[in-house]
């Protein structure tokens, strides 16, 4: 019989489709706490703040990204942010739902592959054929699939550029193997085999340029795989590695481009600093491989001063590519393993300075394949030199387990590692534990609680920046942002002025410092540095939301409207611009019109607290108590314990004539909020009104001890003093103690 037939694995029916299924339900249950997780870090960027993927036609600006972020330059990767958008907008489920498909794809896709190469003729011996099956394939791409060191790239969105990259690599593997099949059955699809695997190295360029690797890693595995030599490799399939030119042609066109920042290419002694530096750190990323503990989305690794410091680690990798090299002579299987490890690692790990991020978790995630392959290499192997044949079967078993186990304690760090993710504050937190001197951590951790109402608490980390480093990015613009937020315009103003003048300048800069002058009262230059921002960025939604601002308390309603409609027509999904639209539609007697907006802000953003009490308000004004009551219990339901919420909704009550819900309602107020002079004075109207005069004039004298100058208590007091004499005339009788609090 031919070798060939019995080249593709031929499995019973119901492994074929258990197995699969299993890797499945393993890897979509790992990460099912994923689908909430928030935009975070450079998500922002990309895809809250990008334009270019609000539609999906033309192709050609739904491929393009904001430039120097993380999909600028990698249309594919762009692209599928447009479809995501497409789906939900920016609500999240969608961008997660296609990060965890492409996993999945590449874990499949693993998995197949890892089967067919395991029964290649040349793998059928290994460890006495005690790898062949599904079980040891299913179990590396299981432990693939939830090894936490991959939890970054699958949860954190930005990064399914590598995802996509690696799915589209490994697809091009398959097809290689499928050429090497075909061609050994003479069957007519080897050339459509090996024309898919040089499509798919190319479109995986363009989501990320270090696929570049691919075309020599094709060449390396055919050798040591497939056709035994390079030269047979070359003779069988010249038309696909031939094909590599076109993927390092498309990746060396993309990395030409200015699309991202953070490279140090013509400074040779960053070159040589960052290459030292990079022995730990790989050293660090072996670490993680066996023992993913801690992790962090963002690492601070200062560069080494030189070889003196940085000599061990960096000696200690470089005997690793020794023994490399020295394996792909004598052991070309082992030697492809280590290959791939160092190749996949070496546009970020060498000598490319990326200062902007000099380690990163996710550069681990094709390379972590590498390091499992050379794990069961090593099993295989030392299984082969010194257990006995008739013991094989018991190792490898006693090995099942160990690997069992092992794949099921990383699944439950991945777990509890995607529980880190589910809000922003909460990531960053962490990541600040595991890198106490994070810069970065505690710059986005203060931005996070600049949104709450923790401005203390980010001051004092924007402040301890400030000492540690001066010159940090956008530093300035967030202590303004703090100063903004208290209201303290002129502080505000000169901090964002400074800030639009370095080199991390931005137009809002221009546009908060603008806005802080004009609360001040500076009226020609908050108007110059609003007309900069209009300038270098005309459709910037802070900009007109300011310009818009300033109109509307000017008066010019029917111009700020006109601004608001300018925002969301590119950022709809802004629901504070809708609010705010509402706002002056309403001013402009456009009532109908006024409505429809608020709906479409509390459609958009049902807990933001500023739109339920404006909502409500205006629902209270036009007489529509029941809505307006419905908004202030939300209110309440989000803010149980303020007072404004409390006051909002016994006065609509009361408007209502609801005195069943009022009474009860007014009671809880002033348990809850007893020194509210406020809350006893409507209280105190409401019983003097419904005739309990005794008990309004208990709250009156308790509003009168909290504020004894209080005008509207004293007109409080007259009033019950008037309805005591009525009950006088009418000759009710009135008890002394209520003649003793009206006097």
């Amino acid at each position: 019989m031919n070798q060939a037939s019995n080249f593709a694995p031929a499995f019973p029916r119901g492994v074929r489709v258990a197995v699969p299924l299993i890797l499945l339900v393993l890897t979509f249950g790992v990460y099912a706490g994923s689908f909430g997780v928030p935009f975070i870090f450079d998500d922002f960027s990309i895809i809250d703040q990008n334009t270019f993927m609000r539609s999906l036609w033309p192709p050609t600006v739904a491929m393009e990204a904001p430039h120097r972020s993380t999909a600028a330059g990698r249309p594919l990767v762009a692209y599928s942010f447009a479809v995501n958008y497409a789906v939900s907008g920016l609500e999240v489920w969608s961008y997660h739902l296609f990060n965890l498909l492409v996993h999945a794809g590449s874990v499949l896709l693993l998995y197949v592959f890892l089967c067919r190469t395991l029964d290649l003729p040349r793998m059928r011996k290994l460890a006495g054929g005690a790898f062949r099956g599904p079980f040891w394939p299913a179990l590396v791409a299981a432990a693939w699939a939830v090894h936490p060191l991959n939890s970054e790239t699958v949860v954190y969105i930005a990064q399914r550029t590598e995802l996509m990259m690696a799915l589209l690599m490994l697809a091009s593997f398959v097809c290689l193997l499928w050429a090497a099949r075909a061609a050994d059955q003479a069957a007519e699809t080897a050339p459509l085999a090996s024309l898919l695997a040089v499509v798919f190295g190319v479109l995986a360029t363009l989501c990320k340029e270090t696929a570049a690797v691919l075309p020599l890693l094709l060449l390396l595995f055919d050798r040591a795989f497939v056709a035994g030599s390079f030269r047979e490799a070359w003779r069988r399939r010249k038309g696909l590695h031939l094909g590599g030119v076109a993927v390092v042609a498309v990746a060396v066109t993309i990395a030409m481009g200015d699309h991202r920042g953070g490279l140090e290419t013509g400074n040779p002694e960053v070159t040589w600093r960052y290459l030292l530096t990079q022995g730990a750190i790989i050293l660090h990323y072996l670490r993680l491989c066996v023992l993913p503990y801690p992790l962090a989305i963002t690492y601070e690794w200062p560069l080494v001063d030189g070889l003196r410091d940085g000599w061990l680690p960096a000696g200690t990798v470089a005997l690793g590519l020794f023994a490399t090299a020295w394996a792909l002579v004598r052991r070309p299987m082992v030697g492809f393993c280590g290959a791939a490890f160092y190749l996949l690692l070496a546009p970020t790990s060498s000598v490319i300075p990326i200062m902007s991020e000099v380690a990163a978790e996710r550069r681990m995630y094709l390379p972590l394949l590498a390091v499992l392959g050379l794990a069961v290499a090593g099993v295989a192997w030392a299984t082969r030199r010194w257990v006995p044949a008739p013991r094989w079967p018991a190792v490898a078993a006693g090995g099942a387990g160990f690997a069992l186990a092992t794949v099921a304690a990383w699944g439950a760090v991945t777990v509890f590692r995607v529980q880190d993710y589910q809000t922003t504050e909460r990531i960053w937190r962490q990541t600040l534990r595991a890198q106490p001197g994070s810069l970065y951590a505690r710059s986005n951790l203060a931005s996070e609680l600049m949104k709450g109402g923790g401005l203390d608490e980010a001051e004092k980390l924007l402040k301890e920046i400030e000492l540690e480093a001066p010159g940090f990015p956008r530093l300035q613009s967030q202590l303004g942002r703090v100063a903004f937020r208290r209201k303290q315009f002129v502080r505000a103003a000169d901090l964002y002025l400074k800030s639009a003048h370095s080199i991390y300048g931005k137009p809002q800069d221009y546009a908060y410092a603008g806005f802080s002058l004009i609360m001040q009262g500076k009226r020609d230059p908050g108007a110059h540095a609003l007309g900069r921002a209009l300038e270098l960025a005309p459709d910037n939604p802070t900009t007109l939301n300011f310009i818009a601002t300033v109109l509307s308390r000017d008066g010019k309603h029917q111009d700020a409207v006109v601004y608001l409609r300018k925002i969301l027509g590119r950022y709809p999904e802004m629901g504070a611009v809708w609010s705010n639209l509402a706002h002056n539609l309403n001013q402009i007697g456009q009532t109908d019109e006024a409505r429809a907006a608020f709906r479409e802000a509390f459609r958009r953003d049902s807990d933001d607290v500023r739109l339920l009490r404006n909502f409500g308000n205006f629902e209270a004004r036009q007489k529509n108590h029941g809505p307006a009551v419905a908004l202030f219990e939300r209110w309440l339901h989000l803010k149980p314990h303020a007072l404004d919420p409390r006051l909002k909704l016994v006065i609509v009550l009361v408007e209502a004539g609801d005195d069943a819900a009022a009474g009860p309602a007014f009671e809880r107020l002033v348990v809850l909020h007893p020194r509210s002079v406020e809350a006893r004075q409507r209280y105190a109207w409401w019983l003097l009104n419904t005739g309990r005069v005794t008990e309004a004039a208990g709250q009156a004298k308790v509003a009168r001890e909290l504020d004894p100058d209080d005008e509207t208590t004293r007109e409080l007091d007259a009033a019950i003093k008037a309805a005591q004499a009525a009950m006088v005339e009418d000759g009710a009788p009135v008890p002394a103690s209520e003649f003793a609090e009206s006097n």
